[in-house]
C-alpha cells in the first residue's frame, strides 16, 4: 500500500524485534466502527496483561 500511494514520502518501514503475531487486515465499514475495534483490542490485551 505505502510503496503504490501517489504522494508518498520516501520510507521503508521495519523491525528488529522478532514476534510470532502477523499483521492483520481488517475491514470495517466505519470509522466509529474502526476505532471502536482498536479500543477493544486494546483494553483486552490491557486486560490480559493484568490477570
Amino acid at each position: 500500500m505505502i510503496a503504490g500511494a501517489a504522494e508518498r514520502f520516501a520510507k521503508d518501514l521495519w523491525s528488529d524485534r522478532a514476534s510470532a503475531d502477523k499483521p492483520r487486515l481488517v475491514t470495517v465499514a466505519t470509522e466509529a466502527l474502526q476505532a471502536r475495534y482498536m479500543v477493544d483490542r486494546i483494553l483486552r490485551i490491557a486486560r490480559a496483561a493484568c490477570a
